[in-house]
């Protein structure tokens, strides 16, 4: 995906569109060496956090870079390899936890563990191995992204490795989107969610959620819906962006088409219609021959100071210098228009904890908020909303248009936004943990623990984190740590079945004061 490429002054465009005549970019202010992402942390609307491709992750505060972490000893830099992304978790405040991808010394992609004190600097003697993925016999086809979900699990895309039978291979985690909870005390160490779609299965790998990707370099969620934007590198035709909406399953078991399929066509084919059934097709197609040559989606836009782009995704090409914004929908992608700005060998966008979105320029080696008004880096975290923002019929861009709401509504509480989904006895040795469903019904955050009683022994659980939309559910699950399976794995033996007892707490995001929900249930075999 990523290429060497000669230094680009970044040039601005005026674009005929009143839709987004009025974007611009802003520099961050420093230079960087090869930026290949860039994100903020839940919570801080302080810094942003830039990679560099050779290994060194940088914090920008005040408008000064400083090293946040530096991986350089560990990481293999160059071509397609190296340094390609970080992701904090919803709970980074408290767990102080991070997570990065990369390509080792040995060639393959490894996910790794990092704990920070401070926002300013990682511990380098915290790192974890979490997860290790072979690469053999090629440098390319990594994939490269990080993202937590709005379910607040980890999901990554590493590509086929250059392997097209890696693509469909349920034994293979190559050319897949994968889902894991990456929490664990020891290298190697994460867990499997019960609710993916191979979990258990002994003919398939349970990370897998789903499969027939060529080389995944960046997707992301849209953080007002949960909707996952998906794009793949194409091999000699066709370049794709996916998307799909959460209320479908987010690609759920999903295929996307390689390499039977390359973008809406069969492979190789401009005219024939992929023809594999039960395929994920993309809503935008970009041809090799108009210059698209390594698609790299970003964010459907949130920033309300961002209007001309309010509930657009905006995407661009390494090759293909000027960014473009369409809306995202099932079938296919609307009013599909230059943004008016270039952002020479683009390498990747990025979110911060305020919704604003950003660019990574290779051949630059520049980093650019997508600006109107204001110019702030990061944004500050926005406002609890007095309700929910859509943006205007029509093109999808606009000013964003708040609901309108009387001075003595009241927030909802927490008691009325969520419910506990009915618990039955659960095989937790085999799922690692217990499963609890919550359903809310406004927008929610969702804190889970636990503990089990064997014999005179109370034994803690490992707390859980998760959000879910309104009128959506989340799944969590509250993982056992290793003295509390041995216990229930003696009782079990023994013939007894372990009480387990639940706090769920639930806080509506509008506002409003958290109530913890409690359920019991039994551990069985």
């Amino acid at each position: 995906m990523l290429a060497t490429a000669t230094a680009v002054t970044c040039a601005l465009a005026c674009s005929a569109s009143a839709a987004n005549a009025d974007v611009r970019l802003h520099d961050v202010g420093p230079r960087f060496s090869t930026p290949v992402h860039a994100a903020g942390a839940p919570g801080d609307g302080e810094r942003l956090y830039v990679v560099e491709q050779s290994g060194v992750v940088k914090v920008v505060k005040g408008g000064v870079a400083t090293v946040f972490a530096d991986l350089t000893t560990l990481v293999q830099s160059g071509g397609e390899e190296g340094l390609l992304s970080i992701a904090f978790p919803p709970d980074f405040q408290t767990s102080r936890l991070f997570y990065v991808y990369y390509t080792n010394r040995s060639g393959d992609n490894e996910v790794d563990e990092l704990r920070a004190p401070t926002g300013d600097a990682a511990d380098p003697a915290s790192r974890r191995m979490v997860l290790n993925l072979p690469h053999p016999g090629a440098g390319n086809h990594n994939g490269g992204q990080l993202q937590f979900g709005p379910d607040g699990l980890l999901y990554l895309a590493p590509g086929d490795g250059a392997r097209s039978s890696n693509a469909p291979s349920l034994t293979s985690p190559l050319g897949k989107l994968l889902r894991i909870d990456p929490r664990g005390g020891v290298a190697g160490s994460y867990t499997i969610p019960a609710d993916n779609p191979y979990y258990g299965r002994t003919d398939a790998r349970g990370e897998i959620w789903a499969v027939g990707l060529r080389n995944p370099y960046r997707f992301s969620f849209d953080r007002a819906t949960g909707d996952l934007v998906l794009g793949d590198v194409g091999q000699g035709t066709t370049e794709e962006i996916n998307w799909v909406a959460a209320a479908a399953g987010g690609a759920k078991g999903g295929d996307f088409g390689w390499p039977t399929c390359e973008g809406s066509f069969m492979q190789g084919s401009r005219t024939t219609p992929c023809s594999r059934d039960g395929s994920i097709l993309p809503i935008l197609d970009r041809f090799a021959d108009a210059g698209y040559h390594s698609i790299i989606p970003g964010y459907v836009v949130r920033d309300p100071t961002l209007p001309s782009l309010f509930g657009r995704l905006v995407y661009g090409d390494y090759f293909a210098n000027d960014l473009r914004s369409a809306v995202p929908g099932a079938g296919a992608a609307a009013s599909d228009l230059p943004v008016g700005v270039t952002v020479p060998s683009l390498t990747s966008f990025g979110e911060d904890a305020g919704g604003c979105v950003y660019a990574t320029s290779g051949g630059g080696g520049k980093v650019y908020r997508l600006v109107e008004a204001d110019t702030r880096v990061p944004c500050a975290p926005a406002a609890p909303p007095t309700g929910p923002v859509t943006p205007p019929v029509g093109d999808g861009g606009g000013t964003p248009v708040p609901e309108t709401r009387t001075p003595t509504a009241r927030r909802p509480s927490a008691a009325a936004a969520g419910r506990l989904g009915r618990l039955r006895a659960q095989r937790v040795l085999r799922r690692g943990g217990v499963v609890v469903s919550v359903r809310c019904r406004v927008a929610c955050r969702i804190g889970a623990a636990g503990s089990v009683k064997v014999g005179r022994r109370t034994l803690a659980l490992r707390r859980a984190t998760g959000a879910a939309r309104a009128g959506g559910s989340a799944r969590l699950l509250v993982r056992l740590t290793p003295r509390a399976r041995r216990a229930i794995a003696r009782a079990l033996r023994a013939g007894r079945r372990p009480r387990i007892a639940l706090r769920v707490r639930v806080t509506p995001r509008a506002g409003g004061a958290p109530t913890t929900l409690r359920a019991t249930t039994r551990a069985t075999r």
